[in-house]
C-alpha cells in the first residue's frame, strides 16, 4: 500500500503489462493483521490506494511474513480476497542482501511444478532501496527455469482466480425534498 502510495507510475506500468498487482497491506506490519480487535484498515487502505491507479480492487492478498491468524483470515475473506502463500522460500529479504546466484540456484532446486517463488521488490516501508541481488537473482533464474521446462505465469492464471474485481459504482440518491401543505 505505502509502495503503491509512492509509485504510483510503477503499480499502473505492472496492471497494464499483465502483472498481477495484489494487497499487502498498508505498512507490512504484523499488529495490524494478528491482534483480534483491529478492524482491518491496513487491508482497506492498501486496497483504496491500489484501486484509486489501477481502476479496480485488487483480490488477491499475501500476508506480511505470511503470518495468518484465523480472524485475519475471516476479515480478507469477508472482503472478497483469496490469500496466497508460496512454496519456494527465499532470503532476499535479509540485509545485507544474499549473493543472488546463491538466491537463485537454491530456488531453482526448491521450484516444483505449480511453485509459487517469493522474491522481494524492497523493504518494509522504505521509500528508496536498491535489490542489486535480488536483480542478479532474477536474470539469473528466469532463464534458468525456463530451459527446464518451466513456464511462467500470473499467480491468478496459476490458480485459475480472478485477480481483480470491479470498483463498487457509488449510488448517489436524489436529496429528500420537503412537502409542505
Amino acid at each position: 500500500g505505502m509502495n503503491a502510495t509512492w509509485y504510483p507510475d510503477l503499480i499502473a506500468r505492472m496492471y497494464t503489462e499483465g502483472h498481477d498487482v495484489g494487497n499487502h497491506s498498508h505498512l507490512h506490519r504484523r499488529m495490524g493483521s494478528l491482534q483480534l480487535g483491529m478492524n482491518g484498515d491496513h487491508i482497506d487502505q492498501s486496497e483504496h490506494e491500489i484501486s484509486q491507479i489501477i481502476g479496480c480492487k485488487p483480490r488477491l492478498y499475501r500476508p506480511p511474513w505470511g503470518w495468518l491468524t484465523p480472524w485475519e483470515g475471516d476479515r480478507l475473506t469477508q472482503r472478497g480476497y483469496t490469500i496466497i502463500g508460496w512454496d519456494v522460500y527465499t532470503l532476499d529479504w535479509c540485509i545485507p542482501e544474499p549473493d543472488g546466484r546463491m538466491v537463485a540456484e537454491k530456488a531453482r532446486r526448491d521450484t516444483r511444478p505449480g511453485s509459487i517463488l517469493l522474491f522481494h521488490d524492497g523493504y518494509p516501508v522504505v521509500r528508496e532501496w536498491h535489490k542489486t541481488e535480488t536483480i542478479r537473482a532474477i536474470k539469473h533464474i528466469v532463464p534458468a527455469l525456463r530451459a527446464d521446462g518451466y513456464e511462467f505465469v500470473t499467480a491468478s492464471e496459476l490458480l485459475n482466480l480472478p485477480a481483480y474485481a470491479p470498483l463498487a459504482h457509488e449510488v448517489v440518491l436524489p436529496s429528500a425534498r420537503s412537502v409542505t401543505s
